[in-house]
């Protein structure tokens, strides 16, 4: 009996001596935040949060150190050494929560281990919340612009609406916050306001508005500037970038003729079909594709019935001319119509049709050969005629 009582004694004395050599106390922290809230703005160094790591072993060793890249990019970790550890979490960068920078978000969560001398372990995790400042300009989307707009487009019912901006802050900081602005890119100053008078912003949605009708021979593109600006923020201003505003022609502007008045020369014998002049037009709306083709006639009236004229423009003589006839005298005015043929419609919205004066006048044949000798080197006489610029040319509906 007493020997069993003294080997229990001694297993007693073993365990005992065995725990003091082992020492198995796990450090205990306090003060440890479950979650952190900042600016995302902080300065770099700044204090992020403090805690404490207590042993109860004396010549404990505790050290404290991250455990993933987002804390390690993040933090450093000021500490002092022994069994009672004051630590500071300290910024170690500039952080951000809109996905440029550091972490990138708005919440993360910063993982931390502690280690003493034996190898026991403490995970602790606490999460890093960043309160918004308004530190991003607004960035437009989707540039440059384009917008093809017919000029048949009536006024105020065409509306063009890809501008966006982007802003990263939250609220007032963010998308709420931006203004927008066109500024044409134009001069001299009479025609910024033109275009002004033309086209419009809403500075808050980015819609652009038609205040006007449009013609696409006065103007047939228009460049402006668009920006974004956070206004109610931080003043920042976007990149800007250009708009392009190209005007469609339509069928509106009746042909035009390709010299403004027309004078011929022809002899007093000459005979039936003899070329007196050649006048030609095109169709006015020069942006149309295609184009439409151009037909000639003359108008009845006064000599009309001596003269003919094809498709090509070409005006000949009719009947043989006489200067002592009562049909032709010795001068004589034929009033030529240009008309867009073959022309649709549906698409056509102005006049089709434009007239020209072309006078002709008799010569004999004495001056006539004179005018031709004369004439012989000049590039703007062809054959016998001689064409110059005379009357306006006259639109009619």
């Amino acid at each position: 009996m007493e020997r069993s009582e003294g080997k229990t004694s001694l297993l007693c004395l073993f365990l005992f001596t065995y725990c003091l050599q082992c020492r198995c106390d796990i450090p205990v922290v306090q003060n440890w935040p479950s979650s952190v809230t900042l600016p995302e703005n902080i300065p770099i160094g700044t204090v992020m949060f403090n805690f404490t790591v207590k042993s109860d072993i004396f010549d404990e060793d505790i050290s404290i150190n991250t455990q993933d890249s987002t804390t390690f990019g993040v933090v450093n970790i000021n500490q002092n050494r022994g069994n009672n550890v004051f630590a500071q979490v300290i910024s170690k960068t500039e952080l951000d929560r809109d996905g440029y920078g550091i972490p990138g978000k708005t919440t993360s969560i910063l993982k931390f281990v502690v280690i003493d001398l034996r190898g026991n372990t403490l995970n602790l995790l606490t999460t890093l919340k960043l309160i918004d400042v308004n530190d991003n300009t607004p960035q437009l989307e989707n540039t440059p612009y384009q917008w093809s707009i017919s000029e048949y487009s009536k006024n105020g019912n065409e509306t063009f609406r890809r501008i966006k901006a982007t802003d990263l802050d939250e609220g007032i900081n963010g998308n709420d916050g931006i203004v927008f602005k066109m500024e044409p890119i134009v001069e001299p100053e009479s025609l910024v306001l033109e275009y002004l008078s033309t086209f419009s912003i809403d500075s808050s949605t980015g819609v652009i508005r038609q205040k006007r009708a449009l013609d696409y021979e006065e103007h047939s593109v228009y460049h402006f500037n668009i920006s974004a600006t956070d206004q109610k923020g931080n003043g920042r201003t976007s990149e800007s970038t250009i708009l392009t505003i190209t005007v469609i022609d339509v069928q509106d502007t009746p042909p035009v003729f390709t010299s403004g008045s027309y004078k011929a020369l022809v002899r007093n014998d000459a005979e039936i079909g003899t070329h007196v002049i050649t006048v030609h037009a095109l169709d006015g709306d020069t942006g149309y594709r295609p184009m439409n083709a151009i037909g000639y006639y003359i108008s009845p009236g006064g000599c009309s019935e001596v003269f003919t004229i094809n498709d090509q423009g070409g005006i000949n003589t009719r009947l043989h001319i006489d200067q002592n006839t009562d049909a032709f005298e010795s001068a004589c005015e034929l009033d030529v119509v240009a008309q867009e043929v073959l022309y649709d419609a549906n698409q056509q919205y102005g006049p089709i049709k434009t007239k020209a004066t072309v006078y002709v006048m008799l010569r004999s044949k004495e001056s006539q050969d004179e005018f031709d000798r004369c004439s012989s080197d000049s590039p703007k006489v062809v054959g016998t005629l001689l064409v110059t610029l005379l009357i306006g040319i006259q639109r009619f509906i």
